[in-house]
């Protein structure tokens, strides 16, 4: 998990009826979540198709998790683009207005 605070928590989680014992960085409460987000994936992959295996199941959770990890990534980069652009903007707009005071 990544670094939530210096405090490790240890604690079972159960992904996809699996029980694993973890440790982690961060409170308890975030690692549940994010172990939630993981079994509710795998569970809407298995009902799309239910022959799948845990480990395929697994694996495609990781491919659709990481696809939205990298969309997100995508759209952050643009706004902060989109940020700096008019950012510049109203400096440019404000450095004029001082000078022709």
């Amino acid at each position: 998990m990544s670094e939530q605070g210096d405090n490790h928590t240890s604690l079972n989680i159960v992904i996809h009826g699996q029980q694993y014992p973890i440790t982690a960085n961060g409170d308890e409460e975030y690692v549940r979540k994010v172990a939630a987000y993981v079994d509710d994936r795998m569970s809407m992959l298995k009902n799309k198709a239910p022959a799948n295996t845990l480990i395929r199941l697994a694996v495609l959770a990781a491919l659709n998790i990481t696809d939205e990890l990298f969309a997100l990534r995508n759209e952050n980069k643009s706004l902060m683009k989109e940020l700096a652009e008019k950012t510049e903007r109203m400096s440019h707009s404000l450095d004029k207005a001082l000078i022709e005071k």
